[in-house]
């Protein structure tokens, strides 16, 4: 399943634009062939950098991975047409993607995905009661921080 759609990319970039990047032909009609290519390849990419943090593919694509893909597909688009100019709007909209990105490896920014055990150690996929399992390590069942303290030599301050 591709994190975005040709409707997506149109949201963002002029149809006649989306048809000039993707038509090599004539640029007036948008080759899907093409585009679909582009957005295998942007998905790729984020799937890439977010394997090990998170569970990829995504099967219910977050809006933050969405607009990732249109961005990262847009420059594609403008990489195989090396004829034309990247407009700095599309730039810093990439720019900001990679930001993103990159505060998503470092654990600044989280995705909403409560379907993936890799989000957060876990905590959405495995926190399904209403019984709070957030200092719960399930290999061990240790319990909640005090109780932990209570069974270790360490005290708390």
């Amino acid at each position: 399943m591709a994190y975005c759609t040709q409707t997506d990319i149109e949201k963002t970039l002029p149809a006649v634009r989306l048809a000039e990047l993707t038509d090599d032909v004539n640029g007036t009609t948008t080759d899907t062939t093409n585009l679909d290519e582009q957005i295998a390849f942007a998905d790729a990419l984020i799937d890439a950098h977010l394997r090990g943090k998170h569970d990829v593919p995504y099967t219910v694509v977050p809006v933050l991975v969405r607009r990732w893909s249109v961005a990262f597909t847009i420059q594609n688009l403008f990489e195989r047409r090396t004829d034309l100019q990247i407009p700095d709007t599309f730039t810093r909209l990439l720019d900001r993607a990679k930001e993103e990105i990159g505060m998503v490896q470092e654990g600044s920014l989280m995705i909403n995905d409560p379907s993936s055990e890799a989000n957060t150690a876990g905590y959405y996929a495995r926190n399904k009661t209403s019984e709070s399992r957030i200092f719960t390590v399930e290999d061990d069942e240790s319990g909640t921080l005090d109780q932990y303290f209570s069974k270790s030599r360490i005290r708390p301050c």
